[in-house]
């Protein structure tokens, strides 16, 4: 898939599937549910020409590509909407950024924000001695973080919801 243009709400590419140029509309963005939670939400448009596509080989190659970009998961069996299951069924990656991944976790009906600096190897540095240098966990309007882990510890995970947002980043990047 070729990117076209991006922006914070819209990206537009272009496919080529089975020897056809498929133009791709994808709108991601954060909508408010009835019980007050911010999801994302992202929406595909497949056209061929001014045709909008419903071919169901064509479409699975396309959202194979979107899900990869936008870190989701096909098909993923939702717990709450955005968020999936899976071995890391509380963390929904809402963007990466080269060694910083910035994430969301829903714990019991709570939305906590997540930014982590995770490198390929091992450092001194690191949680443990691994991969992550940072890591910041804070929930849904709140001020102060959960967790702050920045080359060492400022403040340890403690209640019941830092502790397993901060195994769920451990298994991922540690």
């Amino acid at each position: 898939m070729k990117i076209i243009s991006q922006n914070d709400i819209w990206t537009r590419a272009r496919k080529e599937v089975n020897g056809k140029t498929y133009d791709i509309n994808i709108r991601s963005i954060r909508e408010k549910g009835k019980d007050g939670i911010y999801r994302p939400r992202t929406s595909v448009w497949i056209t061929l020409g001014e045709e909008e596509v419903h071919d169901a080989s064509v479409e699975l190659a396309i959202f194979k590509d979107v899900c990869e970009l936008f870190n989701m998961f096909l098909n993923p069996g939702t717990i709450e909407e955005g968020f999936t299951e899976g071995p890391h069924k509380m963390i929904k990656i809402v963007k990466h950024d080269g060694a910083w991944t910035i994430a969301e976790a829903l714990f019991e009906k709570t939305i906590y924000h997540i930014n982590v600096k995770h490198f390929e190897e091992p450092s001194k540095y690191g949680i443990q001695n691994g991969r992550i240098s940072k890591l910041w966990i804070r929930e849904e309007g709140e001020i102060e973080p959960l967790v702050n882990y920045d080359r060492g510890w400022d403040v340890r995970p403690r209640s019941k919801a830092a502790k397993a947002i901060y195994e769920e980043i451990l298994a991922m990047y540690n």
